[in-house]
C-alpha cells in the first residue's frame, strides 16, 4: 500500500512540475521522503515487532495521511493557480506566455509590412529581422515538420513572406492586391504553426489560431496594405 502511495505521489509531483507550483512540490517531495521512512520502519521487525496487523495499521494510516495531503494540495493548486485560457483553450501559464509572444511577433511583422517602401532598403531589413525573430520564437516546441512549414511560409525561400517582399523590392513595386493575397495565405500558415507551438492538439491549435487572427485583424490589415498601391 505504501508503494502504491509513493507512485501516486510521484504522479502528482509530475503533474505539478511547474515553476508556479514550487511551494507544493517542496511539500510533496518531503512527503515522499517521509513515505520512504515509513516503509523502512514498518518493514523492520525490530521496530514494529512481528505482528502483521500492526504493520497493516501503520500502512493504512500512512495512506490516509497521504491522501489528505494530495487532496489539499490539488485543491490549493486549483484555486490559487488557475490555468490560463486563450481562444477557449485551457493552458498553462507557460503556454499562455508563448501564445502572446507569438502573437506579438506576428503583430510587429504586420506593422512593418505596412511601412514597406521599395525605395527604402531599411524597411526590408526590418522585415527580415522580424521574420528571423518570428521563426526562432514562434517555432519553439514545434516538430521538425511543423517548424519547416513555419520557416517556409515566413522565410526567404519558396514564396515565403520575406521572399515575396525581397522580390517586390528588387522589382521596385509596392504590395498590391495580388501580393497581399499571397501574404494572406502565408500568414494563415504562420498563425496556425505559431498556435501549435503552445497547444497540445490540432483542434486546440485551430481555436488559438482563430483567436489570434481575430485579435490582430489580420485579414483587414493585409487588405489595407494591398489597396495602398
Amino acid at each position: 500500500m505504501i508503494w502504491r502511495s509513493y507512485k501516486l505521489l510521484t504522479a502528482v509531483s509530475f503533474l505539478l512540475d511547474d515553476d508556479n507550483f514550487y511551494p507544493f512540490l517542496v511539500i510533496l517531495r518531503g512527503t515522499r521522503k517521509w513515505l520512504n521512512w515509513i516503509e523502512h520502519r514498518s518493514s523492520n521487525p525490530q521496530v514494529v515487532g512481528s505482528s502483521p496487523t500492526f504493520r497493516i495499521e501503520i500502512m493504512k494510516k500512512s495512506f490516509w495521511i497521504l491522501a489528505s495531503v494530495v487532496i489539499v494540495l490539488l485543491g490549493a493548486a486549483y484555486f490559487l493557480y488557475p490555468r490560463a485560457s486563450f481562444g477557449g483553450v485551457q493552458m498553462s501559464e507557460k503556454q499562455f506566455k508563448q501564445v502572446n509572444r507569438s502573437k506579438d511577433n506576428i503583430d510587429v511583422l504586420l506593422q512593418d509590412l505596412n511601412k514597406y517602401k521599395p525605395t527604402s532598403p531599411k524597411t526590408v531589413t526590418k522585415i527580415k529581422q522580424d521574420v528571423d525573430q518570428l521563426i526562432a520564437q514562434n517555432g519553439e516546441n514545434l516538430s521538425t515538420a511543423d517548424f519547416d512549414k513555419l520557416e517556409t511560409a515566413a522565410g526567404d525561400k519558396n514564396g515565403g513572406v520575406l521572399a515575396t517582399i525581397e522580390a517586390a523590392q528588387k522589382g521596385h513595386y509596392l504590395i498590391d492586391g495580388d501580393i497581399a493575397s499571397v501574404l494572406h495565405t502565408k500568414f494563415s500558415i504562420i498563425v496556425l504553426q505559431s498556435a501549435k507551438s503552445a497547444t497540445e492538439s490540432d483542434s486546440q491549435a485551430k481555436k488559438v489560431a482563430s483567436q489570434i487572427e481575430k485579435d490582430l485583424s489580420i485579414d483587414s490589415r493585409l487588405y489595407k496594405i494591398g489597396i495602398k498601391s
